[in-house]
């Protein structure tokens, strides 16, 4: 793989990783945690910063309910401006 490409890669997680230890998929498009995306982001973050990582998978378990089921968005803030389908 090309350096430009993992630089690049490295870039846009680091950006996207947010204060509470979860990261976006896509500033503005996507502003909540997602639990499809958190797993590939995890892998990328496991190949260098494995804190990030552990991090990304802890978030989106910590928002496990009571019965076992994991949300399929974990929306750790409010954000008036994410509306589904708008």
């Amino acid at each position: 793989m090309s350096e430009n490409l993992i630089s690049r890669a490295i870039e846009i997680l680091d950006a996207n990783y947010q204060d509470g230890g979860f990261t976006i998929p896509s500033k503005g498009l996507y502003p909540f945690q997602w639990k499809w995306d958190s797993g590939f982001i995890a892998i990328g973050f496991a190949h260098y910063d494995i804190k990030k990582a552990k991090a990304e998978i802890k978030t989106l378990l910590d928002a496990q309910w009571e019965n076992g089921f994991i949300p399929h968005i974990v929306f750790h803030s409010e954000d008036d401006s994410y509306f589904p389908g708008a």
